[in-house]
């Protein structure tokens, strides 16, 4: 590709005006981890710009800079703390006592309109105008305040405790934040971190976090317009409810490009939105649910039309109560579960020589099917599991994988596929028997103990061949079809 071909590239963002002029002196390689400092390959990083996946996440020392004094960390520590105390009231805006219902309640009924709902959460976002024909007028013509809009959602976390909530979201190293990010931003997750931490959690506050993170994801319409990032101070902590209940609260503040650098750069090609949003997380013991109450004003900023707004909105709802798995991944991701490309071939090739073909998911023991429950690996462990017992992720894949869709989405790259609690799935799969592997083969009715002892030996045995695989020098030999 020649230097002229370069220099009339652009960007395919309607709202950035970024040309490359000349060729890329962008040092870095494409790999997993995102740029590299050592052996600069730019060509292939402006060759593959179309697909802003392929440059992330980011190596560390291509995450912004942050540049604040302790007086600003002061001044940022009592902004939180306000909002803090001012969430506290919005109690008031709706049916607290009964956390299954969403809807507004008094005078607020005026002043917010239904943005998104579903049976578990519900967004509202403030009126612009006296009624709905002129609220519907405005969100197309009124650029007076920009794509700004403000906020209220209540919503419902079933079937986890106050305590269940607090672990899954508390994060306060890169690795964790990049983790429950991918989990609640999907396909549209591009990359976050923890740019720095000033307090973190104590015995007594194990919720407890004060520091400036930054989250990068694509726009719901992504063809059209550039990724927006993030740069935010979060303080969370737990607080005591206005009838003595214990709540979580968790403050989100935008910060300007004086405090984080905006990463704008062609390279990165991401605009900075704003963004801040205070959460109340309260527990129900009656409906054995976590209530939801969350308050704060959006602006994807940039070139984007208005009403664009809204897309954004409809993306952040689900993301404030759809954290059941949060802890999960968080895991997953601390122990290295995923194994790499050439060590899943390993391990997949060594269940095939034990005879160990699936016709049932090692997790629920369902049978497989052609039009449903299709078969699918694990690549944790190598096992038959089917779709209902997975979570599929699309990022932190292993360093030496690349992406290889033209354009991304949920099934155009490899994705991260890992069963639900891989402990409970093991025991589970121990009460199907051996013999049910095999075709033919009736089911043994073994003792559960006697049996879990041999599965657990099995499993070892298998992990110690696995090890004495890759240390092998035949394993480039293995097949990878």
């Amino acid at each position: 590709m020649s230097n002229d071909h370069l220099s009339s590239r652009r960007s395919n963002s309607s709202d950035s005006a970024s040309t490359v002029v000349g060729p890329v002196s962008v040092a870095g390689t494409t790999n997993g981890y995102g740029f590299r400092s050592a052996g600069g390959d730019a060509l292939s990083i402006e060759m593959q710009f179309l697909n802003p996946r392929r440059r992330f996440p980011l190596a560390d020392e291509y995450l912004p800079l942050v540049y604040v004094t302790h007086e600003q960390v002061e001044d940022l520590r009592e902004t939180c703390e306000q909002l803090m105390a001012d969430a506290l009231e919005l109690a008031g805006m709706f049916a607290w006592e009964d956390s299954n219902n969403n809807e507004l309640v008094g005078e607020h009924r005026d002043q917010w309109k239904v943005h998104y709902q579903r049976p578990h959460v519900t967004l509202y976002r403030k009126k612009r105008g006296k009624d709905a024909i002129a609220d519907e007028l405005e969100d197309a013509t009124d650029d007076s305040n920009g794509g700004l809009r403000h906020f209220v959602v209540s919503g419902q976390i079933h079937d986890m405790s106050l305590e269940d909530v607090e672990y899954g979201l508390y994060c306060d190293a890169t690795l964790d934040e990049r983790a429950v990010m991918t989990d609640l931003y999907r396909e549209l997750f591009l990359d976050a971190a923890v740019l720095r931490s000033f307090e973190t959690q104590t015995p007594e506050d194990p919720f407890h976090f004060f520091g400036i993170k930054w989250l990068a994801h694509l726009s719901p319409a992504d063809k059209f317009i550039s990724p927006r990032d993030f740069a935010f101070v979060e303080y969370s902590q737990r607080a005591v409810g206005p009838k003595g209940e214990p709540l979580l609260v968790k403050v989100q503040h935008s910060l300007s490009s004086k405090h984080v650098d905006a990463m704008n750069r062609r390279e990165f090609d991401l605009v900075r939105a704003q963004m801040s949003c205070t959460t109340v997380y309260r527990h129900d013991k009656r409906a054995n649910n976590v209530q939801v109450i969350a308050r704060g004003h959006l602006d994807p900023c940039g070139n984007a039309p208005t009403i664009m707004t809204r897309a954004f909105l409809t993306r952040l709802a689900p993301t404030l109560v759809e954290v059941a798995h949060s802890a999960d991944v968080k895991y997953i991701m601390r122990h290295g579960l995923v194994l790499p490309k050439e060590a899943f071939f390993a391990r997949r090739n060594a269940l095939k020589a034990h005879g160990r073909h699936r016709l049932q998911c090692t997790a629920c023991g369902k049978r497989f099917g052609r039009l449903k429950r299709h078969l699918t690996q694990c690549r944790s462990c190598g096992e038959a599991a089917c779709g209902h017992c997975l979570m599929t992720y699309t990022l932190c894949l292993p360093n030496h994988e690349r992406r290889d869709a033209e354009h991304p989405t949920t099934t155009g790259f490899h994705e991260m596929n890992h069963s639900i609690g891989e402990q409970n799935a093991l025991m589970r799969s121990l009460q199907s028997e051996y013999a049910k592997m095999r075709v033919g083969v009736q089911r043994s009715h073994s003792n559960p103990q006697e049996m879990r002892q041999n599965r657990l030996a099995e499993w070892q045995a298998t992990e110690h061949q696995h090890t004495m695989a890759l240390s092998s020098p035949n394993l480039n030999d293995i097949d990878s079809d």
